[in-house]
């Protein structure tokens, strides 16, 4: 019985996973749409370390997992997706395992140190997908090289906004 407990609890902290991607990727895409603007904010890495932080790393595969799913449904190129989307689990866990057990801090982010060491996370992590994904996609034909830092640079500042915004607000909630 415990047992199944156990996956019935996983089952059901996924299914709030993914939701809560979906509706990142639709913020993302309301902002790209409705403002004509380049979305600035990606939130589902942000998303993604806070809920892997608070759950454990048993959910990177879902959030594997949501993001090819995604990129197939909004027609992305699905090769050159894949190492980005290896590079963005990669962050995730080498961002969690940061936060939680290199650095210690405590997700309530009750002192200033907790908030710096977020915010180091935030500007250092997204050099890893945005590197990988840059590359991948300028591989597949996908950019060119004349398009090659802006790319990158737009890539690591929407993925840092969604990390040092988004990370933050889900732990909001936390009890001191």
């Amino acid at each position: 019985m415990d047992k199944q407990k156990a996956v019935s609890k996983y089952l059901g902290k996924s299914l709030i996973f993914v939701i809560s991607y979906y509706i990142g990727i639709q913020l993302g895409l309301f902002i790209t749409r409705h403002l004509s603007v380049v979305s600035t904010v990606w939130v589902p890495l942000g998303i993604s370390i806070a809920l892997v932080y608070l759950w454990g790393y048993r959910y990177l595969p879902v959030f594997s997992a949501i993001s090819l799913i995604t990129a197939v449904l909004y027609g992305l190129p699905v090769l050159p997706s894949v190492p980005s989307i290896i590079a963005s689990t990669l962050t995730c866990y080498l961002a969690v395992l940061l936060l939680k057990h290199k650095l210690k801090i405590n997700p309530a982010l009750t002192s200033l140190r907790d908030v710096m060491v977020v915010l180091f996370v935030g500007l250092l992590m997204p050099i890893i997908p945005s590197s990988i994904g840059t590359a991948s996609f300028l591989t597949a034909g996908v950019i060119d090289k004349t398009r090659l830092l802006n790319f990158w640079l737009g890539w690591w500042g929407v993925d840092l906004l969604g990390i040092i915004l988004i990370v933050p607000w889900f732990w909001s909630g936390i009890p001191t």
